[in-house]
């Protein structure tokens, strides 16, 4: 019986929030990685544009998401790599957190302006 759309949602933030844990390794300014979220029905990994990204990396990558997907039930948890930059704002004195979470329908939004 597969999971209703609440029950997926939920095993989809868990897998991307652990994933992101996992990899902070490679988070961006020092290595490529933005960050992890999730959309309807998949994890997105973000990376930035101007890092060379070799298979390697990507298979790296994906072995941790399917890792806890595999620890969630999930067999073969779909995942987009998508390449975005950063954007540059002037300081307006408002704290920032590093991990700012989007809605999925948010992300939705910003895979298909990357990926056309």
């Amino acid at each position: 019986k597969s999971p209703d759309y609440q029950e997926k949602i939920s095993l989809l933030e868990n897998i991307s929030a652990n994933t992101e844990k996992d990899l902070v390794q490679y988070d961006y300014p020092s290595g490529p990685l933005l960050g992890v979220g999730y959309g309807r029905d998949e994890v997105i990994v973000a990376m930035h544009r101007n890092w060379t990204i070799n298979e390697t990396i990507i298979r790296e990558m994906y072995s941790v998401v399917k890792y806890h997907g595999d620890q969630a039930g999930i067999q073969s948890v779909p995942c987009r790599f998508i390449s975005m930059g950063v954007l540059k704002t002037e300081s307006s004195g408002i704290p920032c957190t590093k991990n700012v979470r989007m809605q999925s329908e948010e992300l939705q939004t910003v895979s298909n302006f990357v990926n056309g």
